[in-house]
Formats: C-alpha cells, structure tokens, sequence
C-alpha cells in the first residue's frame, strides 16, 4: 500500500494551502483527506492507476480521500494544493465535492466520461481553466495563504470562504467541461470521437481542422464550438497538446534524433518544435530527456 501524506496543518481550521515550487517529484502517496490541484507554471506528467496524463499551466483536479497517485515533475514548476476535511464544509458546499461522482479508476469525475484517447484531458477528471478563470482563481488562492500566515481575526473564518469560493469555480468549470459533452446529441459526440481517432493516428500529418469539418458537413466555427464543448480543450490546444505528449514519450523511449521525434509528431520544423516544447513543458527537449533520466 502507498504511504499516506501528511495534512499540511498550518491551523487548527482543517483546511491548508500549500504553493509549491521546485523540481522534486513526487511518488505514489495516498491522503485522508481532499486534496484540490491547480498548475500555475510548469509542467509535470500525473500517475493514476497505471495512466499518465501530462498537466500543464491552467490545469485543475481534485483528488479524493484514499486515492493513490504521484507527479513527475519535468522542470521548475510551481503548484497550489488546497487541502481539506468534508467536516470543515456546510452540507450546501460539500454537495459541490459530493455530486462529482468517482470513477473506476477513482478521479472525481461525473459518472461517466468520455472515450479515451491521449491527450483528452477528461480522461483523469482534469478541469482546464481558461487565463480569466486562473487569474481569479490565483487570487483566491493568494487570499487564502495571506489569511492563513497572518492568522488575524476571523481568519479560519475567511478561510472557510475561499474554499468555498474556490469550490464554486471549480465546480462551475467541471459543470460547463463535462456536462457540455452529455448534453450534445449522439450524433455529435459521434462526430468528435471519430475527429479524435483521426487526429490521434495521423498525428504526423498535416491536421487542417477546415477540411475536417467539411468531411462533417458543418461549418468551420460550429465544428470548432462543438470540439470545444467535448473536449474541453480548442482544436489547436488540443492537438498541440498531443504532440507534445507523444513527443514526451519518444524523448524518453526511443533513439530517435530530435527532428525525427518532430516530424512523427507532425511538426517539420526543428526550431517550431523546441519553442512549442518548451512552451508546454517549461524546459528544451534535451533538458527534459536529462531530467526523465535523472
């Protein structure tokens, strides 16, 4: 069994948060506790139940109690961990938490998700902040901490009510992500899984979204909408966001040299690759295979 973390108890209010910022991963470890995840820079790769999901700025997932996972962490990155006990919550808000129902593998996810594939974020539960929402969100956060160093009057009070705050964000978000998906007629949840498998067995070529949506029969902005509202993630962000993952795992299992792992990752320009790569994960390309072998 995995070692249980620690609660970070800056108080006695059963809720803490921790901004962290180093390059130390983490193992395997499990908590008595909930445990809310937000990725301000960096990236790092998440291990949950044998599956890895790349986490980059802007990603969010809450963990629940007796839940195993780790993080790899690929370069300087820094993370907010907003711990706390269900106690600590009214019945109203920790219906917030309660509702999200865990799958098999354990995520705080709605009952169902979507179809797997490599880069769909819904595939661990994980909740992706657009920059307006991250920028209230870190707000929130920075509240928070200022309120639980200075410890003035009311503060477990006002603690309290940035969980809470927070709580609604990112309930709003995961409302919006995965429910968008089950409110879509069969048809177009049809339409973007098929999108899905295409983009994911021809990530080496040239993807032109245009034409894609016209194999659809609908217009370029209703098919990027409707991506979206599956998917959680825009065309482009999303497919980035392949390609840097399966660039990740040449980088790591293959000998391939640098403008092979580009080019079978669609991208032909050696220059283009490390930007992007760097970019998304913090760090060059050869940077991170030194870090994966450290």
């Amino acid at each position: 069994m995995d070692p249980y973390k620690r609660f970070y108890q800056a108080d006695d209010s059963g809720i803490s948060v921790e901004h962290w910022t180093g390059s130390m991963s983490q193992d395997a470890h499990m908590h008595k506790y909930y445990e809310l995840v937000f990725i301000e820079k960096g990236s790092c790769t998440h291990t949950f139940c044998k599956e890895d999901t790349l986490l980059l700025p802007g990603d969010s997932f809450l963990v629940r109690p007796e839940t195993s996972h780790s993080f790899a962490i690929h370069e300087q990155t820094s993370i907010y961990n907003c711990q706390f006990y269900p106690e600590v919550l009214d019945e109203q808000f920790f219906s917030l938490v309660k509702e999200l129902k865990a799958d098999a593998r354990g995520t705080q996810v709605l009952e169902k998700t979507p179809t797997s594939f490599q880069a769909d974020i819904n595939n661990q539960g994980i909740v992706h902040l657009d920059p307006n929402e991250r920028m209230f969100l870190l707000s929130i956060l920075g509240g928070m901490q200022k309120a639980q160093e200075k410890q003035e009057s009311y503060y477990e009070l006002l603690k309290r009510k940035y969980l809470e705050l927070i709580l609604i964000i990112y309930r709003k978000r995961s409302d919006q992500q995965f429910k968008n998906y089950y409110s879509q007629p069969k048809q177009n949840q049809t339409i973007i899984m098929r999108t899905l498998a295409y983009i994911e067995e021809n990530i080496a070529e040239p993807i032109d979204f245009n034409e894609l949506a016209r194999d659809e029969n609908l217009s370029t902005n209703h098919f990027r909408k409707l991506f979206k509202d599956v998917t959680g993630l825009a065309p482009v962000e999303y497919i980035n966001r392949l390609r840097i993952t399966k660039a990740c795992e040449h980088l790591q299992h293959s000998n391939l040299s640098m403008s092979e792992i580009a080019a079978n990752v669609g991208i032909y320009d050696q220059n283009y690759f490390s930007r992007l790569f760097k970019n998304f994960m913090g760090c060059s390309p050869r940077h991170y295979i030194r870090r994966s072998k450290e």
